[in-house]
């Protein structure tokens, strides 16, 4: 779990699986991204 969680950095693993099912690999992680308020994508 501690792999996974270093891996994911801030992101909960099962919503990144979750959005995974759903979507493309990195869509998820980039909408909770913008969602918490980055604004820039250097900053993600």
């Amino acid at each position: 779990m501690n792999a996974m969680k270093n891996e994911m950095g801030p992101f909960c693993p099962k919503y990144h699986r979750g959005v995974e099912l759903i979507g493309r690999r990195w869509t998820g992680a980039i909408l909770r991204a913008l969602l918490s308020g980055i604004s820039r994508f250097s900053e993600i």
